[in-house]
């Protein structure tokens, strides 16, 4: 396994021999850590520190993703969603997508939302690995170490979170919140 440190320090993760990184551009895409494309292949997506206004559920942040993702993969759907509280605030939901790809190959992903609100903002990350239906239960276990290793840093404070403990979750495609507006069904 390489290990890649965000260059704003934002995360770390390890990630297997042979896979490329394409760091994340401003305003555009988020980090991929992937063997063969890195939004229509095998890839780990990380976005991170992304932030929306007021206190959001993490709930809120899983209805936003179908409906960024729909609009690339129309037949995109969850099969798995759980969230639980963080020790020290916050909220983790995890849960397993599956799409078809620009490629008409189905698709199965797995991943987390972790997000925290504090001063008038509640701040998230999004990681997830993504693979081929056919080709992804070979690939879960180094999936699952990916998900388990990511450590994002929050800028709200200064704790460290760690992913653990991760269940069946999505990824996919450049995911962003930012121009959202969360329903208030969600706010609590």
């Amino acid at each position: 396994m390489n290990r890649y440190t965000d260059p704003q320090g934002l995360f770390g993760i390890e990630y297997p021999l042979g896979w490329r990184v394409r760091a994340a551009s401003p305003g555009g895409k988020p980090t991929s850590f992937y063997l063969d494309d890195p939004d229509e292949g095998i890839a780990l997506i990380v976005l991170t520190q992304g932030a929306v206004q007021g206190d959001v559920r993490t709930a809120a942040f899983t209805s936003l993703l179908i409906q960024q993702m729909r609009l690339t993969y129309p037949d995109f759907r969850l099969t798995t969603v759980s969230t639980r509280p963080l020790s020290g605030g916050g909220e983790q939901s995890e849960f397993v997508a599956l799409w078809t790809n620009r490629w008409a190959q189905r698709m199965r992903a797995k991943g987390v939302i972790v997000s925290a609100a504090r001063g008038g903002a509640t701040s998230y990350s999004y990681v997830a690995g993504q693979a081929q239906e056919v080709v992804f239960p070979g690939l879960e276990p180094v999936i699952q170490r990916m998900l388990v290793d990511h450590r994002i840093r929050s800028s709200a404070n200064s704790s460290r979170w760690t992913l653990t403990e991760v269940r069946p979750g999505p990824a996919g495609r450049t995911v962003s919140f930012r121009r959202c507006r969360v329903p208030s069904a969600y706010r609590p």
